[in-house]
């Protein structure tokens, strides 16, 4: 049995079939195709319902950017992990306003790099920021619904100054 591969440690390549990775610089060759790409994370950048892979210093000039949504997040893994490191994707090149982009949304599209999963405290919607979940107040009682649940008070009961209310 062979030993367990670090996180972030390159695992072998598994065969892509008939076509062949190709640099993610040449994916605008390849718009509204599966194909496989390959190239190095450059920056990992958190938008407000996805993160972006930036495969260029400047996102903003680079022909391809992968994209993990939210909601997909916990079955791609951790992927700041990812900083820094070739990583090699298939999935379909698509064009969302006017850029190109691939959209990783499970672990299975992204080669050669074993991601850990995402930690419990780490909240994706918040990008980062722990949470402990959501808080909701109580509902308010009105008045009348307070006086009808009112008991009359214990005649056995110690008060003390602070009790006593000055009128």
């Amino acid at each position: 049995m062979a030993a367990p591969l670090a996180f972030g440690a390159r695992k072998k390549e598994p065969p892509i079939g008939a076509e062949s990775c190709v640099p993610f610089t040449e994916a605008n060759r390849h718009l509204g195709k599966q194909m496989c790409i390959r190239g190095t994370v450059m920056t990992i950048r958190d938008a407000e319902d996805a993160t972006y892979l930036n495969l260029c210093a400047d996102y903003r000039k680079c022909p391809l950017s992968v994209v993990i949504f939210d909601d997909d997040a916990n079955r791609v893994g951790d992927v700041r992990a990812l900083a820094g490191k070739e990583i090699t994707v298939r999935g379909k090149v698509e064009e969302y306003d006017g850029r190109l982009e691939m959209v990783l949304s499970e672990r299975s599209q992204l080669y050669g790099i074993e991601l850990p999963p995402i930690p419990r405290e780490y909240d994706v919607t918040s990008k980062g920021h722990a949470s402990a979940g959501r808080f909701s107040r109580p509902h308010h009682v009105s008045s009348a619904s307070t006086k009808s649940k009112r008991t009359a008070p214990d005649p056995t009961a110690t008060l003390t100054p602070d009790d006593v209310e000055d009128h």
